[in-house]
C-alpha cells in the first residue's frame, strides 16, 4: 500500500524532469519569444540569426572599404541588436497591413521582385554569403521578402511616401508591442536601451 502512495509522486517528479529538459532544448534552440507584436511571436531564434548577420555585414563592409580594425570593433553590437529588433517590429507591422490589403497576386508578386533581384544579380549568392554571413534562402527570408512586402505596402496602399510614413508612426503608437529581452524596451515608437 505505501509503494501505490509514492506512484503519483514518482509521476510528477518524472514530469517534471521532462519538462525541464523541454524548456532546456527550446531555450538552447531559441524557440522562444523576444517580443510580442499584437499577439504575433518574434522569435529569439529569427532575432538572433539576423541581427549576427548584420553585424557580420558591418564587419565585412568594413574591411572592404579599408575602415581600420578599431573603426571597426566600434560597431556597437547591442546598437545591432537595437536597431534589428526594431525592424523585426516594423515587418510585423507591415505584415499585418499586407494580410490587410492583399490581393491575390501579392504574394507572386513579391516572390517576381526576388527573382528579378536573382537575375539582375548573378552573384547573389555569393555576395550575401560573404557580406552577411547566411545562406541566400535564410537571406530570402529575413530581408528580401519583408523588404519587398514593405515596397508594396507602401506603393500600393499609400498615396505618397509621406502618407506611408505617417501610417507607419501612427500603427507604432498604436501597436501592443511587449519587448521580452533583458537589455531593450518599447517606448511606445521604437525599440530603446532600457534605462
Amino acid at each position: 500500500m505505501n509503494n501505490m502512495k509514492r506512484i503519483p509522486l514518482l509521476i510528477f517528479f518524472l514530469a517534471m524532469v521532462v519538462c525541464g529538459i523541454g524548456v532546456h532544448i527550446a531555450i538552447q534552440k531559441g524557440w522562444y519569444p523576444v517580443a510580442i507584436v499584437n499577439g504575433k511571436l518574434v522569435g529569439a531564434s529569427r532575432f538572433e540569426q539576423t541581427s549576427t548577420s548584420i553585424f557580420h555585414y558591418y564587419t565585412q563592409a568594413g574591411q572592404f572599404f579599408g575602415a581600420s580594425e578599431e573603426d571597426v570593433n566600434k560597431v556597437n553590437r547591442h546598437e545591432v541588436r537595437r536597431v534589428t529588433l526594431d525592424k523585426l517590429v516594423e515587418n510585423e507591422l507591415l505584415l499585418n497591413k499586407f494580410q490587410e490589403i492583399k490581393k491575390a497576386d501579392f504574394d507572386e508578386r513579391v516572390m517576381d521582385r526576388i527573382a528579378t533581384l536573382e537575375q539582375e544579380n548573378p552573384d547573389l549568392e555569393n555576395a550575401v554569403q560573404e557580406l552577411y554571413g547566411v545562406p541566400l534562402n535564410q537571406f530570402k527570408t529575413f530581408v528580401l521578402i519583408p523588404q519587398a512586402r514593405e515596397e508594396i505596402v507602401a506603393g500600393e496602399a499609400f498615396e505618397t511616401q509621406d502618407a506611408y510614413l505617417a501610417w507607419l508612426a501612427e500603427t507604432r503608437k498604436n501597436a501592443k508591442i511587449y519587448i521580452l529581452d533583458p537589455v531593450l524596451t518599447w517606448n511606445g515608437e521604437q525599440i530603446v536601451f532600457r534605462k
